[in-house]
């Protein structure tokens, strides 16, 4: 009966032993699942805003426009060399020469030195190409089309030290208060430029937007438009290019862009993510249209509002 007794007794012990570790480790278990819960709070807090990317939002003008290819045409006149000889330069080319001003010499042997002046005011020129006279800005200049995109520059340009023959093309002198250049446009296109007002050029050889004035000056029976663009302001070294392609602006508006991977879906609404008050909050904008650069134009926005970029690590109403 002791026996007995003393089996129960250690059976109920074991029980008891059983139901404590059973009861220690839930405690361990709800411990853990505290520190987590404190642990993840603090990276949220602290960690991950270190990964925030933030962008103050501000308006940015969006140009409208198409491309095409032209051809830069310039008030020009070339000078002729007098005689044959040695070529030396006395100005360097892209400086501004007033008429009659020395530009050059020729060395002949046996023989007195030659000076050559600036046949006009403006830039000097050292290639020639051709096309001298060929192309013109006069209002009555006309050349059929195909003749017109036949043209085909073939630029030439003495140096000092170079032996030059009479009658060779020497330089020329461009009138940097008259040029332009000159496109074939599609129907639609000159239609654009003719309605929206404020027509600019943009060239991949110079950045920058150039102010022009259009002229369309002739329609053609399959459609298109010649026009002449006439510029006011020097494009860098337009003075050795013939055939560019350009990119026409026809229209400029001021619009809010912002990453598109700033943009974010909640409930069936596109937003962005905010900070407020040190709280990730929701603002809804009205997405208008996908530019280059992986941005997006919006609308719903104020300049000077600070937006979340990466807003996928986070959540609305998470605090930082």
């Amino acid at each position: 009966m002791a026996a007995e007794k003393i089996v129960f007794l250690k059976d109920k012990k074991d029980r008891l032993d059983t139901k404590d570790k059973k009861v220690i480790k839930f405690l361990y278990f709800l411990l853990l699942l505290l520190a987590g819960q404190l642990l993840w709070s603090f990276f949220l807090r602290n960690v991950v805003p270190l990964f925030m990317k933030t962008e103050v939002v501000s308006t940015t003008f969006y140009d409208q426009y198409f491309e095409g290819r032209g051809i830069f045409v310039y008030g020009e006149k070339v000078s002729i060399s007098p005689y044959t000889g040695t070529l030396t330069w006395l100005k360097e080319e892209g400086a501004r020469v007033a008429v009659a001003e020395p530009v050059a010499k020729i060395v002949r042997p046996g023989a007195d030195d030659i000076i050559i002046p600036s046949p006009a005011a403006g830039i000097l020129c050292y290639q020639t190409d051709g096309l001298e006279g060929i192309v013109r800005l006069e209002p009555d200049w006309k050349l059929e089309k195909d003749a017109f995109q036949a043209l085909d520059p073939l630029p030439k340009a003495f140096t000092s030290g170079d032996e030059v023959i009479k009658g060779a093309p020497l330089f020329k002198i461009i009138d940097n208060h008259c040029w332009g250049m000159i496109m074939y446009l599609k129907e639609e296109e000159a239609t654009l430029i003719k309605t929206k007002g404020n027509t600019y050029l943009s060239f991949s050889f110079k950045p920058g937007l150039y102010p022009v004035q259009s002229l369309l000056k002739e329609e053609l029976p399959d459609g298109q438009v010649k026009v002449v663009f006439l510029l006011s302001r020097d494009v860098g070294d337009f003075f050795l290019r013939r055939w560019e392609d350009v990119r026409v602006v026809y229209d400029r508006e001021k619009k809010i862009s912002i990453p598109a991977a700033a943009v974010l879906t909640s409930d069936g609404k596109s937003g962005v993510y905010r900070l407020v008050r040190s709280t990730v909050t929701f603002q809804e904008v009205v997405p208008l249209k996908e530019v280059e650069d992986g941005r997006l134009l919006v609308d719903g926005l104020d300049p000077g509002t600070e937006i979340i970029t990466n807003p996928f690590f986070f959540r609305e109403g998470q605090r930082i």
